[in-house]
């Protein structure tokens, strides 16, 4: 069937497939946009040593819904001062949105700088961690896309599009055995025996274009751009040629099994781990919010669970199979939740 869809993208856009590479215009979000908690907007400054500390609030980072809100070091927990903050770490919101050509994503950080927690000054990183979406089978990847200060004048441009930054790259993984779900997210403690899958197996891109052609298209396909917004500096935006891959909007979005999940992330960054939670169980995660499991294996991550808007015409068929692995994963917490007391 994949195969059949990219043909006809060929067929459709001749002039595309014989000159092996489009580059996305103006991207639109119109499946809406989702904020998400903002450690940044928590900072205290100590008055007499200047040390910095930071809370991450009630039910922004729940480790059983594989939501983090971690843009700390290890470590932390909330009223420490023993962690520098990463700006470029922390999303603000994160939005999605397609055309006939691409599927756009795009995130918005909280700053460009790391702030130390001893007082010192702040350093300009730029935006130079992984930034990441999953997405059906696939995971979409840019890397290092604007390091220290914003370039607006040497080629390639950060605010651009480009299948590679000037000091990073695009990538895309692909679920080649479609077993990303396999051992839905629960406590690792509580079921080790149950399997789990090998997540994003197959890189099929680099530098934004294809490697490979196990996931559909043609070797050397451009497949997926990345660029600094030009109205928001501390913006990440991608455009994914879904079609290239046979792939359409309800395969990827509402007909998938698998939740949207955008992620800005240095410190975990295998893509053979779909859950990290059932990679780390709680006790070597760690916690914002326990002083005695303080952040451990699972620090420097800020996840953020999309729920697309759908368009009037999808709104009787709203991503059920999405919907019922989150309720799958509440099921399970409240479970725990009412045997132990909680």
């Amino acid at each position: 069937m994949k195969n059949t869809l990219s043909l006809w993208f060929c067929i459709s856009f001749l002039p595309v497939c014989l000159m092996g590479q489009y580059t996305p215009t103006n991207p639109i979000y119109n499946l809406g946009t989702q904020q998400d908690f903002v450690t940044g907007l928590t900072k205290t400054t100590d008055p007499t040593t200047g040390e910095r500390s930071w809370e991450v609030g009630d039910g922004a980072d729940v480790y059983e819904m594989e939501l983090y809100e971690r843009p700390l070091q290890t470590t932390f927990y909330n009223g420490s001062q023993g962690s520098d903050y990463f700006g470029s770490l922390d999303i603000v919101e994160a939005s999605l949105g397609y055309d006939d050509n691409f599927i756009y994503g795009r995130i918005e950080l909280f700053s460009r700088y790391e702030e130390p927690n001893d007082g010192g000054e702040l350093v300009e990183t730029g935006l130079n961690k992984q930034y990441r979406i999953r997405i059906g089978q696939y995971l979409l990847s840019a890397e290092d896309i604007s390091v220290d200060e914003l370039n607006t004048t040497t080629d390639p441009k950060d605010t651009d599009w480009n299948l590679k930054s000037q000091d990073g790259t695009n990538k895309v993984f692909y679920d080649s055995n479609d077993d990303r779900l396999l051992g839905s997210p629960e406590l690792v403690e509580d079921s080790p025996t149950e399997p789990s899958g090998n997540g994003y197996d197959n890189e099929i891109a680099v530098d934004g274009t294809l490697k490979n052609s196990d996931a559909g298209g043609s070797v050397d396909d451009p497949i997926l751009w990345s660029r600094v917004d030009p109205n928001n500096a501390n913006t990440v935006e991608f455009a994914f040629a879904y079609q290239i891959l046979g792939e359409t909007i309800d395969s990827l979005i509402w007909n998938s099994s698998s939740p949207i999940i955008f992620e800005a992330t240095e410190g975990l960054t295998d893509p053979g781990n779909y859950w990290w939670n059932r990679e780390y169980s709680l006790a070597q995660a760690g916690s914002p919010y326990d002083p005695d499991n303080y952040l451990e294996n699972i620090y420097e991550l800020d996840t953020l669970l999309f729920n697309p808007v759908p368009e009037p015409a999808t709104v009787g068929l709203l991503a059920l199979p999405v919907l019922g692995t989150i309720l799958v994963i509440r099921r399970r917490l409240n479970a725990k939740r009412a045997g132990s007391g909680k």
